[in-house]
């Protein structure tokens, strides 16, 4: 593949996130982790017993899409919603064993596609790379763009 070097970095880093975020789809939903699924379960189980706002507050999506969300997870087993015993107006989300599954596979996953995108880079190209994204991030987070 012929890759036009002139192009502007943000253009690359939108290719990478692109390419990376198509491979990492297509693999989770053959393991059965929806895409729609994943940013929700990784906060659920870094996290276990998480409020639907909290939720909403962490990944930034919007509750209606949160709610609908976590009933398709619920009624496959991945979580399981309960009522809080201290505030029985609000519920918990908890991850059940086939979410704790299917979480591990994902990051299996995620580590495995890591890795081959990382082939043929040595550790200070890896880390200078990192440091190069954390100023873009920090200036996309901090700066008025």
């Amino acid at each position: 593949m012929d890759i036009d070097r002139n192009r502007d970095l943000m253009y690359f880093i939108h290719s990478v996130s692109k390419l990376t975020r198509n491979i990492l789809r297509q693999k989770s939903e053959r393991i059965g982790m929806s895409e729609s699924y994943r940013p929700l379960m990784v906060e659920i189980v870094r996290k276990p017993g998480l409020s639907q706002v909290e939720l909403v507050e962490l990944t930034h999506l919007k509750a209606p899409t949160i709610s609908l969300t976590l009933a398709k997870m619920e009624e496959e087993q991945l979580i399981e919603r309960i009522i809080d015993t201290k505030d029985h107006r609000s519920i918990r989300i908890y991850p059940c064993e086939k979410g704790y599954e299917l979480d591990k596979n994902m990051k299996d996953l995620v580590k495995q596609t890591s890795m081959k995108c990382m082939e043929g880079l040595d550790e200070q190209e890896i880390e200078q790379a990192k440091e190069t994204l954390i100023k873009i991030i920090h200036n996309i987070q901090e700066k008025e763009i």
